[in-house]
């Protein structure tokens, strides 16, 4: 566990989190097992025994956004690809041609063919 003492709440309360998170729990499991050891631990404790579940709540909320923005951008670029694989093809190159420059599958770039 990370050394926490010259952390203010918070920031310990992140701490435990991610060495919760590093250590192979899931996201959730970590989120809600770090509000119970700074409840015992006196760190934020009023504000969690209050706030427990929205703080949790909020931080899977957060983090999920963050994930899904990821996804989005790949899936933006993957949405790229496919038009500029388009492109090529009308141009008359192979369907090998445009997987390689590409990146796509080449059963991907063949139905785009038709």
């Amino acid at each position: 566990m990370q050394r926490s003492e010259n952390l203010d709440g918070y920031e310990q309360f992140i701490a435990i989190v991610r060495d919760y998170e590093n250590q192979g729990m899931d996201r959730e499991a970590a989120i809600t097992q770090a509000v119970k050891d700074c409840i015992s631990r006196n760190v934020l404790k009023k504000f969690l025994e209050d706030n427990g579940s929205e703080v949790v709540n909020m931080l899977l909320t957060e983090w999920n956004t963050a994930d899904a923005q990821v996804a989005w951008k790949k899936e933006g670029m993957q949405e790229r690809a496919v038009q500029i694989a388009i492109n090529l093809l009308n141009k008359g190159m192979t369907a090998n041609e445009v997987a390689e420059l590409t990146g796509l599958f080449i059963d991907d770039v063949l139905r785009l063919q038709y």
